[in-house]
């Protein structure tokens, strides 16, 4: 994708799209999480290189490993050459294992607290790409080994650690070693609640200028044909659940936002991201989403024409006396000269103005714009707290507060593309190579496809 038209985003952009930060304005509408500071000895843990070793107290492993391993002290003891060979077997054998106990007992604690079990996640990321390491083969952790194995072994994770900022415009405060990299609040280890997810009903939505402008199928590697048969039903979920929960609260103009939809009028939050490259476009293109419209005023020429004939209208108006008929040039045509004037007959100018007024409040009537009742069910056991309910009061469930409450959703409506994968076909390329062996590296060989062959030489390679 040609990104050369994103402009570059601000670093408050990035952290407002952190879990820590929006998590609390949604709580209601995500998956309950339980957040864990990141001290500096886990950061550099994460981030050093080297063989994959869990603290002792986080490795379920471990303990049976000691328990079977023979005792060999007494021996030592026996042999004559305790400053030879010993010391060579002590430096060949011995590891520097991690030692942080107090965040482990915390992620252990925050796993029982949340009922279990639980997908972990950075201030941005969560290691998906590594669950091929993981004992289950998924992100879903029972306790701290799983999650710091995954963690330690997910290349997302070092991007959140190093490169979150990397399209931002440069940082112009001084200082520490990780100033450039490191959020204001530090980064935070989120631990959620596990939920069973079909991974087809999960939508990327992109929004720009405050407008939700696309829908996008999160996985294009996966066909469902009750995306396309459901198209209409699922897009409007969407949209009026953006409209209604999001689009007034969220601080931004610019961002993407994952959903997910497990049955109809039911939508949760999955994550928001920063409107920029480092955000997967799925199936648009960064130049697609750029030159999307966000409006549909008018062009400026259909202005100009308007307001002449208006203009033109209320000059004429204010020129008649009243019970006056109009019988110049430009004015009132023949048929309705020849009716005799009464004030039933004459608009003044604040007669067409009342008229507009009331052509536009039928209009947002038939739209369903001012309706006030909720169009989502509160997820069961949900409440609103007392600074929520100051916050809805003031914003009603659709920001009626705010100034862009007076567009037309109808229209807005209109201008969201919604993109899934519509045939099986359209994903088959991406199954052979996910699911790749080394005699389709031979066969994609002789198409001379260099990249696709050594992109499935490394997924046969994981296999």
């Amino acid at each position: 994708n040609n990104m050369t038209s994103l402009p570059m985003i601000c670093r408050s952009e990035v952290d407002t799209c952190s879990l820590p930060v929006w998590y609390p304005m949604f709580r209601r509408f995500t998956a309950d999480t339980a957040f864990v500071p990141l001290p500096q000895p886990v950061v550099d843990y994460l981030l050093e290189d080297g063989t994959l070793v869990l603290p002792e107290d986080a490795d379920p492993t471990r303990e049976e490993f000691h328990s079977t391993r023979p005792d060999d002290s007494d021996d030592d003891d026996d042999d004559g050459d305790d400053d030879g060979d010993d010391d060579g077997d002590a430096d060949a054998d011995t590891i520097q294992l991690p030692d942080f106990p107090e965040f482990v007992a915390a992620i252990n604690s925050s796993i029982e607290g949340l009922g279990g079990v639980v997908f972990p996640k950075l201030n941005w990321s969560s290691p998906q790409d590594a669950t091929w390491i993981a004992r289950n083969g998924s992100a879903k952790c029972t306790s701290a080994g799983d999650v710091l194995l995954l963690l330690k072994s997910s290349e997302f994770v070092i991007h959140d650690l190093l490169n979150a900022y990397k399209h931002c415009e440069p940082s112009q405060s001084p200082a520490g070693p990780l100033s450039d990299t490191q959020p204001a609040n530090g980064f935070q280890l989120g631990l959620r609640r596990w939920c069973e997810m079909n991974p087809a009903f999960e939508f990327r939505c992109f929004v720009k200028d405050n407008k939700l402008i696309a829908i996008a199928q999160r996985d294009p590697t996966l066909f469902e044909k009750a995306l396309i048969q459901d198209k209409i039903d699922i897009k409007e979920d969407i949209f009026y659940f953006f409209q209604d929960q999001v689009r007034h609260r969220f601080p931004l103009s610019n961002y993407v936002l994952d959903v997910y939809r497990s049955k109809p009028k039911t939508i949760q939050i999955v994550d928001f991201n920063p409107f920029s490259p480092s955000c997967d476009t799925g199936l648009f293109t960064w130049e697609e989403l750029v030159a999307a419209p966000t409006t549909t005023d008018p062009t400026p020429e259909e202005v100009e024409v308007e307001q002449s004939a208006a203009e033109q209208l209320v000059e004429q108006a204010m020129e008649q006396p009243a019970g006056k008929e109009d019988l110049s040039p430009g004015g009132q045509d023949a048929s309705a000269a020849e009716e005799p004037a009464t004030h039933h007959t004459q608009l003044t100018a604040t007669d067409h103005i009342n008229k507009h007024l009331l052509e536009a409040f039928l209009s947002r009537i038939e739209s369903g714009a001012d309706q006030s009742i909720p169009l989502f069910d509160q997820q069961d056991g949900a409440e609103w707290d007392d600074d929520e309910e100051e916050e809805g009061e003031g914003e009603g469930q659709g920001g009626s507060a705010s100034s862009e409450e007076d567009e037309d959703e109808s229209a807005l409506y209109d201008l969201v593309q919604y993109r899934v994968v519509e045939a099986q076909d359209a994903i088959r390329a991406h199954r052979f190579t996910t699911n790749a062996f080394p005699r389709d590296v031979v066969e994609i060989a002789a198409t001379q496809d260099v990249q696709a062959m050594i992109q499935l030489m490394k997924d046969a390679g994981l296999q």
